[in-house]
């Protein structure tokens, strides 16, 4: 079961109102340790499928912190699982499944 990327925001902001208004040093580090194990245990479709909806997501908006720093846990686990790290690859890989790039107003 794959968690949404606003679920993941959600704990993601919550974990850090509570740290800062705790003064707790730490904590903050454990939720993206939990955030980041959550997608080294997802099928490859999985993080793929939250890439992408990041990738759509960033286009239309500007995320908020919990969200952007999910969508970069994200990325990191994709890049490496599906690319090997290779950044140039998945660039290629994004262009050639967007397609012609859309004019923004």
């Amino acid at each position: 079961m794959s968690i949404t990327l606003g679920r993941q925001a959600a704990i993601l902001a919550m974990a850090t109102l509570l740290n800062t208004a705790a003064g707790a040093q730490g904590t903050w580090l454990g939720e993206r340790d939990r955030i980041f194990a959550g997608f080294e245990q997802q099928p490859l479709t999985g993080v793929e499928r939250q890439w992408l909806e990041c990738a759509r997501e960033s286009e239309l908006r500007l995320l908020d912190l919990g969200e952007a720093a999910v969508c970069s846990i994200a990325h990191e686990v994709f890049l490496r699982r599906r690319f090997e790290g290779d950044f140039s690859a998945l660039l290629a890989w994004w262009k050639a499944r967007r397609g012609p790039a859309a004019t923004h107003p």
